[in-house]
């Protein structure tokens, strides 16, 4: 990758120390802190002295058992469940004989999401084998922190375009847009699409992808291209992007299309150059993020980063550490960095 002889808007990946060495970082922008901090009626399973509740079940699985006392319910929900060790088949199997309905393996988080009755649900959380049992929750598209959060104010003075730079993008798709394909050949930087939303394909019905992708990898094309004078392009215009889509027509998804989406994004860092993986979307906490599902699959994406990666921090994403405690966080996510 080299930087430009100009002093346009222009970047690449966020950068740090001197600027010596092009960083990667791993965006996750969970909406208006909507991950980070949980709105409306969510619940946390941190009790008042700030020590993790060690139930298997989430607070509204719990909840629904509670309100059941004891009473039987063939009731069906759609549940994530997340193993203290990676499930064997035979592990898979045993889910099975007590009813479950294999949806699909997540072995990104140790997991897999299962189609279960309430009464099954109860029996499940009893295995000792089992870390975690959650919904498979909805989520929503949100895109409030774009320049600033990934430090591209900085970068763009230097000059950095996004060249040789892949961003996987996890949303409801992107659309073939002129803004979004090489100005000189007119082909699309768009070099990947799946969808993991059933029934669908990767096309942006919602259009909320398509939005974060121009913030992302715009180049401006029909607004004049990177000259205009209202600097009317994305934040790296250069960059390759890898459509991962999660969301419907109504912008909405679930916790295991994401789960998915990170698990293939770190299956094709190698083969398509991923450095960066964009996440607009969000839904409140519930628990700890050493049980929640979105919180280990960015975990993971984090542990099998380059050798060489490391983590530039916002104050909007400091305050996301600060939720998580991760280690990672302390080492990376400094106050002034």
């Amino acid at each position: 990758m080299k930087p430009k002889k100009r002093n346009e808007r222009s970047f690449t990946a966020s950068t740090l120390g001197k600027w010596t060495t092009l960083t990667v970082v791993l965006v996750v922008l969970l909406g208006t802190a909507s991950f980070g901090f949980g709105q409306g009626s969510s619940l946390s399973t941190w009790d008042k002295g700030g020590s993790s509740v060690s139930s298997p079940l989430s607070p509204e699985l719990s909840a629904i058992l509670a309100g059941l006392k004891n009473r039987s319910s063939n009731q069906r929900l759609d549940v994530i469940v997340q193993f203290k060790h990676s499930p064997s088949d035979s592990r898979i199997q045993t889910v099975k004989a007590l009813g479950g309905v294999l949806r699909h393996r997540l072995n990104v988080i140790r997991g897999a999401l299962f189609n279960l009755s309430v009464n099954e649900i109860r029996m499940l959380a009893k295995d000792p084998e089992i870390a975690y049992i959650s919904p498979n929750r909805a989520l929503d598209g949100a895109s409030d922190y774009t320049e600033a959060t990934v430090g591209a104010d900085v970068a763009q003075s230097y000059g950095w375009d996004g060249a040789g730079v892949t961003v996987a993008v996890i949303d409801s798709g992107i659309s073939n847009r002129p803004d979004l394909r090489n100005p000189v050949t007119g082909q699309s930087r768009v070099v990947y699409n799946e969808s993991f939303v059933p029934g669908t394909n990767a096309s942006d019905q919602y259009g909320h992808g398509t939005h974060v992708a121009g913030i992302l990898a715009g180049n401006g094309t029909q607004s004049g291209g990177l000259s205009n004078p209202a600097k009317i392009y994305g934040v790296a215009p250069s960059v390759k992007l890898v459509n991962l889509k999660v969301l419907d027509v109504n912008g909405r998804g679930q916790d295991s299309y994401v789960v998915a989406a990170l698990q293939r994004a770190i299956a094709l860092k190698d083969a398509y150059g991923i450095r960066i993986v964009n996440l607009s979307l969000g839904r409140p906490v519930f628990e700890s993020y050493t049980q929640d599902p979105l919180c280990q699959a960015v975990e993971a994406a984090w542990r099998l980063r380059p050798a060489r990666l490391r983590y530039d921090c916002s104050s909007w994403q400091r305050s996301l550490c600060n939720y998580c405690r991760c280690d990672e966080c302390e080492e990376h996510c400094q106050p002034g960095r």
